[in-house]
């Protein structure tokens, strides 16, 4: 039955559910968008994204994603028509026509997440508490953990083993269990305007009010208790942060070791009554310093320079010990380890 849809509407259903595509077809039909039940489907093991599309609910099978994303955004029609003959996706437009092998028979083994029930409400802030924490994640997947953001009740929490970062919740998270969301996963969510989740053993869906579903793979470990491990206890020197030191982050930022968000780094030295931060990349490099009222033990750290404007946005006070540096805020902590390395030889 051919059907005759929005094109552009159709390409923004499609460009919501690439994060759950395989970049390697290790499961079959993975790297395809499937349209099962007026739905479109894509999963690759960690994260299956569902998105709702009636416009095409008598069409069923896998197409791949790559060629026909990429062919419908080229496109200039308004709308166009769809249909499946014998097996082809067949696309019409009024100067454009074209055919796409179909798969009739779903392979892929989709995530049942259309029949929950038991929705429950986020917290109206869980989403920026989730991006606020999930700069501390490690990214050694050698420790598979601490790559991971610890979601409970109450709180967020995330550490790489140099740094952690926790942050309360403004209400209550409606689930049975606190769960580990890997930084990966975190990334995606945080890019949806998610307002409901439910938890399962293996499983977090997290809910949109236009009915997309993003569902994550947990990791089954258990997190480090960082309260019993007293990291965020550190007794030192009182500091007052510089009133400037947002913009000074910021415009530093441009010349970031990396150019993605989550892997920019700056180096930071705090020495002779100065706060310098450092910002380089392969394009070149920039330094900016501020006053700073602390001219004892030269140290130095790098940090992500999102996360440390955001911080510095919120307190301008840190506690400066032996061996770390504590942030604190309303409601949020953050700790950050001070090596021998850090400390600059005098």
């Amino acid at each position: 039955m051919v059907k005759r849809i929005n094109r552009t509407e159709l390409v923004k259903a499609l460009e919501k559910t690439k994060p759950g595509l395989a970049s390697k077809e290790m499961i079959e039909q993975s790297s395809s968008f499937v349209f099962t039940n007026g739905m479109i489907v894509t999963y690759n093991d960690e994260i299956s994204v569902t998105h709702p599309f009636e416009a095409l609910k008598d069409i069923e099978g896998a197409v791949k994603a790559e060629e026909l994303h990429d062919l419908l955004e080229k496109m200039e029609d308004e709308e166009i028509e769809v249909d499946i003959v014998e097996n082809e996706f067949r696309i019409n437009g009024e100067r454009v026509r074209a055919g796409l092998a179909i798969e009739k028979e779903i392979k892929l083994p989709i995530k049942s997440n259309t029949k929950i029930k038991k929705w429950q409400r986020l917290p109206n802030d869980f989403l920026e508490v989730l991006k606020f924490v999930m700069f501390s994640c490690s990214e050694d997947m050698t420790k598979p953990v601490l790559t991971c953001v610890n979601v409970t009740p109450f709180y967020l929490e995330a550490s790489d083993g140099f740094r952690v970062t926790r942050r309360n919740l403004s209400d209550k998270l409606s689930i049975s269990h606190a769960f580990l969301l890997p930084k990966s996963s975190a990334e995606q969510v945080v890019r949806y305007d998610a307002e409901n989740i439910y938890a399962e053993e293996e499983w977090v869906h997290f809910q949109t009010e236009d009915g997309v579903v993003l569902s994550c793979r947990v990791f089954s470990e258990n997190y480090p208790d960082i309260e019993s491990l007293g990291i965020l206890n550190v007794q030192g020197i009182e500091l007052r942060l510089p009133s400037k030191l947002s913009d000074v982050v910021e415009r530093v930022a441009v010349f970031a070791k990396k150019q993605e968000l989550l892997g920019a780094e700056v180096s930071v030295k705090i020495a002779d009554k100065k706060f310098t931060v450092r910002g380089q990349s392969d394009y070149g490099w920039v330094e900016e310093e501020c006053r700073i009222n602390y001219n004892k033990d030269p140290i130095r750290f790098s940090t992500n320079p999102h996360f440390l404007k955001d911080i510095v946005t919120l307190t301008q006070k840190c506690t400066i010990g032996n061996e770390k540096m504590k942030f604190v805020g309303d409601g949020w902590v953050h700790v950050l380890a001070l090596s021998s390395n850090d400390k600059e030889e005098k």
